[in-house]
């Protein structure tokens, strides 16, 4: 069965709140990916990274993940701006031979 890894990627926070809200939000991703996303040759695993503040960061989460399957790192951001329009594709591109796509949203 092939795995597809998505880095749900937010900034990260010092906040509780602020962490069990993103924690949700991969939850609720999981869910639908589970739901909606997965057929009997195809599997989604969600992993948490960050640009900021929170580890483990999304070149580190990136590179934790086998060589030969595919990640696709999702923003989980309020807007676009420097960590999606410069880290998260510098990351894609440092990891780009480990198979990873940065999702533009």
């Amino acid at each position: 069965m092939k795995t597809i890894h998505i880095l749900a990627t937010a900034h990260g926070t010092d906040s509780a709140e602020g962490r069990a809200a993103i924690n949700l939000v991969r939850v609720e991703l999981d869910d639908m990916l589970r739901a909606h996303g997965g057929s009997q040759h195809t599997q989604y695993q969600v992993h948490e990274a960050y640009v900021d503040v929170q580890s483990p960061n999304v070149d580190e989460a990136a590179f934790a993940l086998p060589n030969e399957e595919l990640c696709v790192i999702v923003p989980i951001l309020l807007s676009t701006g420097f960590h999606t329009q410069v880290d998260l594709r510098r990351a894609a591109k440092i990891v780009v031979l480990r198979r990873c796509v940065l999702l533009n949203l």
